[in-house]
């Protein structure tokens, strides 16, 4: 294993439902920043290159929790049903996150349109959120008839799925706010292989914004990434066995409320 941890960012795991104006509380875990050099190839189908330089710096299951509410299916960890690691990092150069996942599921579904990115909510799949200044922003349902100005702007939910499909392969809730899903502020790639279980590798690089503006760049805000800071952040593992939109399981770290971060 090289050694490439070079400085820490820590990452306060979100839960519950909880005003906007609310921080987060919750668990912190430390995720390290990779050099220019060791960041990962994210369209080369394989976690090897997280391995070679993470080693075992991973979340796996035991890291998570089962959502069995709100029709989230509830069904109990057992690894031969889906397993996976998950990789972390962050590069302060690129000022993006970076996340890795490598999955074995004994039903994979997914037929996601290449032409509408968020029909992913439904496949098997990962959600990622994000609030980068850890200020417990909202970022969905938004109400009234300012709401697609809002949607997105304090805080952004993205859904990755593990092949890249049409222009977008990552997804983001925000409406008209989709030119933060190009590069070079969002990338993604993925594969699948095999069958009973089915392998996938899912790999994406994300931006965190303080505030997202429709009109782009220059009227947003991003979020400064540097060694010590707190974000917040949550990862979502979705299992679909019996039909599209049927959750089996969601495994996240301590779960997500409606629309805030907490």
């Amino acid at each position: 294993m090289r050694k490439a941890a070079i400085a820490a960012l820590s990452i306060g795991l979100i839960f519950g439902l909880a005003p906007a104006a609310q921080a987060h509380i919750g668990s912190n875990i430390q995720i390290f920043e990779l050099a220019t050099e060791d960041l990962p190839n994210l369209h080369d189908g394989s976690i090897q290159d997280w391995e070679d330089v993470l080693g075992d710096n991973f979340l796996s299951m035991d890291d998570f929790e089962t959502l069995d509410d709100g029709g989230h299916g509830g069904a109990p960890k057992d690894p031969a049903d889906m397993d996976y690691k998950i990789f972390l990092a962050w590069n302060s150069r690129e000022q993006r996150i970076y996340a890795g996942i490598d999955r074995t599921d004994d039903i994979y579904l997914n037929n996601v349109s290449p032409d509408e990115a968020l029909d992913g909510w439904q496949w098997d799949s990962i959600e990622i959120y994000l609030d980068g200044d850890h200020s417990g922003g909202q970022f969905n349902l938004f109400s009234g008839d300012d709401a697609q100005v809002l949607q997105a702007r304090q805080a952004q939910q993205w859904l990755i799925v593990p092949e890249s499909t049409g222009d977008h392969p990552a997804g983001c809730f925000c409406q008209d706010k989709k030119w933060a899903e190009d590069p070079p502020y969002t990338d993604a790639g993925g594969m699948s292989e095999g069958s009973n279980p089915v392998h996938t590798v899912t790999e994406v690089a994300l931006t965190a914004w303080d505030d997202l503006d429709s009109e782009g760049p220059a009227t947003s805000t991003r979020s400064t990434l540097v060694g010590g800071k707190t974000i917040g952040f949550s990862l979502t593992v979705n299992d679909f066995d019996e039909a599209a939109g049927q959750y089996h399981a969601t495994h996240t770290f301590t779960g997500v409320g409606d629309g805030y971060f907490q």
